[in-house]
């Protein structure tokens, strides 16, 4: 998959490809910052507005009045720049899973509005020319 994106994207690095796909191809982003690799990711993603406003990054609700700098700092840039942090306790994954839920359809239905402003559905069709949506 990175492969192909590196490829799709130009991108000189793995890491400018995860960029340009958050920012050009994915409407919403669901992070469990759990690991270094996903924390990482969220550092990376956090002060980007245009990616932190459509990322909800669920957090295990033990660290949520934490005072290390993963919670008083990185996750205060990504909520300065719009991003959703949820503190839900992990093994409820029930609770984790609908609040997943509930935000990719907040941001679905978002994009339908948005697409309701435009002149006409050709503008909609034209912008997914070469994807699944074309005809």
């Amino acid at each position: 998959m990175l492969e192909f994106w590196n490829n799709k994207f130009k991108s000189p690095d793995p890491g400018s490809s995860e960029i340009l796909h958050a920012r050009k191809v994915s409407g919403a982003l669901i992070i469990f910052p759990s690991s270094v690799g996903s924390i990482c990711e969220l550092s990376m993603f956090a002060p980007i507005s245009d990616i932190a406003s459509k990322t909800l990054a669920i957090v295990h609700k033990k660290f949520e009045n934490d005072r290390s700098f993963f919670r008083r700092a990185m996750l205060e840039v990504f909520d300065a720049e719009n991003g959703k942090p949820a503190f839900l306790p992990y093994d409820n994954h029930e609770q984790c899973v609908a609040a997943a839920v509930l935000f990719v359809k907040k941001k679905y239905n978002k994009l339908l509005r948005d697409y309701e402003k435009m002149e006409s559905a050709e503008l909609v069709r034209r912008s997914y020319y070469g994807t699944v949506f074309a005809k």
